[in-house]
């Protein structure tokens, strides 16, 4: 039986969603610092990492500190409907569910899978084995499942396991909430803080 999702939910994921995206203004200020027109109360609050719906302007208010080499870098990085949907950018999908998560609680829902965890089988003869229930459940209900098979000798112990989804309504919805949020992580490591080392 699936069980009601954690209340503090919302907030661990919107936690990680800001700290994602913290990251990349983080590494934005750091390459700034090397400006000293930045060392200014009001230099402070320029440096970001650049989302826009359209391409970034090398001109951009949020990489003005940089070197015209690091500024390029980053409008390369920055999402450009031009040479990629922004529903298939991670850095524009990062950037829409955290200011999305700002304004207004963003839904999830479980997705309960069933699978076999142990299975016996004696001298019987399967003609097959199919499970059913791979699709969002109610709290409370069960998964489906049908075993259809010749003979007595066949002993299935049914488990299930439950992913958290985000739910409609958002960019990412009917993605599983861990693995997105890994996806985000691995590109900001793997990707630009790679790409962006070489300037700090």
């Amino acid at each position: 039986m699936l069980k009601p999702l954690p209340e503090d939910l919302p907030l661990v994921v919107g936690d990680a969603l800001h700290n994602l995206r913290d990251s990349l203004d983080h590494i934005i200020f750091t390459l700034s610092q090397k400006n000293p027109a930045m060392a200014t109360p009001k230099g402070e609050e320029s440096p970001q990492f650049p989302v826009h719906d359209l391409a970034t302007d090398i001109l951009d208010r949020g990489i003005k500190f940089l070197t015209w080499q690091a500024s390029a870098e980053v409008c390369d990085l920055a999402p450009d409907p031009a040479r990629q949907p922004n529903l298939q950018h991670l850095l524009w999908l990062l950037d829409a569910l955290n200011n999305r998560e700002k304004h207004r609680e963003v839904a999830f829902k479980p997705l309960a899978k069933p699978g076999i965890s142990q299975l016996g089988i004696g001298n019987a003869q399967i003609d097959s084995l199919e499970i059913f229930g791979d699709k969002t459940l109610e709290l409370g209900a069960m998964p489906v499942a049908l075993l259809a098979f010749r003979g007595s000798l066949l002993q299935a112990q049914m488990t299930q396991t439950v992913n958290v989804m985000f739910d409609k309504g958002v960019e990412v919805a009917d993605h599983e909430v861990i693995s997105t949020l890994q996806s985000f992580h691995d590109h900001i490591r793997d990707v630009v803080f790679q790409r962006l080392e070489p300037f700090l």
